[in-house]
This record gives C-alpha cells, sequence and structure tokens, in this order.
C-alpha cells in the first residue's frame, strides 16, 4: 500500500488504484461493507435507491436504502449515507448489478407502498414508467403476493395506465 497500488476507500476496504471504476462505485463501496464475517455480501439495495437505480420516477434520495438479513449485526456505527431496512429476501427479488445486489424494481415498489415514506405520486410514477419500460410486467404481479394496501394501490395504477 505504500507504493500506491491501494487507495483506502473506507475501514477494510481497499481499491486497486490503476483498476477502472465502475459506474457506481459508491454501490460497490457500501455492498462490500456489508459482507459477513465469510465475506459473502449480505446488503441488497432497495427501496428509494432502485427507484433512483432505474430511473424511475423523478424520486432523487438523499441516503442510500439496503435491505440486510434480519439477523445482521454490525460492531461499529452505520454509515449515515445508509439507510437500513432488515428482511430476509427471496432469491427471486434479488438481481446483480456491476458489483452489487439490488431488488427487483416491484419488490422497490412494493417496500415503498409498505413504508409510506414516499408520496404516492412518486410510486405511481414508477410503477408507470416500469410498465413503459417492461421492468415491471403482468406476469410479476399476478404471481405475486401482495398485502392489502400493496394490492389496492397497484390495482388502481393499472386501472388509470389502462
Amino acid at each position: 500500500m505504500r507504493v500506491g497500488n491501494w487507495n483506502r476507500e473506507h475501514r477494510g476496504i481497499y481499491r486497486l488504484a490503476q483498476y477502472p471504476w465502475t459506474d457506481r462505485p459508491d454501490l460497490v463501496l457500501w455492498s462490500l461493507w456489508s459482507r459477513n464475517r465469510n465475506e459473502e455480501i449480505e446488503g441488497v439495495y432497495s427501496h428509494h435507491t432502485v427507484l433512483s437505480f432505474y430511473d424511475l420516477s423523478d424520486l432523487n434520495p438523499a441516503k442510500l436504502h439496503m435491505t440486510v438479513p434480519t439477523d445482521f449485526r454490525r460492531n461499529c456505527e452505520i454509515p449515515g449515507i445508509l439507510v437500513l431496512h432488515y428482511a430476509d429476501l427471496p432469491e427471486s427479488d434479488v438481481r446483480t448489478g456491476q458489483g452489487f445486489n439490488l431488488t427487483t424494481p416491484l419488490r422497490a415498489v412494493l417496500d415503498l407502498i409498505e413504508a409510506r415514506t414516499v408520496e404516492p405520486t412518486f410510486i405511481l410514477q414508477a410503477l408507470v414508467q416500469g410498465f413503459d419500460r417492461g421492468l415491471i410486467t403482468h406476469h410479476q404481479i399476478e404471481n405475486r403476493q401482495m398485502s392489502g394496501p400493496a394490492c389496492k394501490f397497484v390495482e388502481e395504477t393499472l386501472r388509470l395506465a389502462a
């Protein structure tokens, strides 16, 4: 490290100095931060961050939202840039990005409906744009179990979009 081959990105996370950056180095960094003792990445970007990543809606989150397993623990303080959500995600809800994982757009929309932390207009916009771009399909919705509020919101959106 003294010869400049490595750059320290965060405590315990280093990057090769001459290695090309990814499109979203911030997502890679905090994904690596979420590793467990076996060096397995546990964090999956979700909620607001997924909508931003796929450019669904005009939502512009100031923080990165990450879902971690319910048994996730850290011995250090959670970085201020992260908002952690705790859930055990099924593999069908997770996609692989360039050095990080993120939930599907439909999962992100459903999580935001449940969380009630975003104006419904952003969620409506995300659903419509997701359908228009093929990121969310009718087949995905038909095969998805949803809570009452989420099911009602999605059905109303589909009626409005038709």
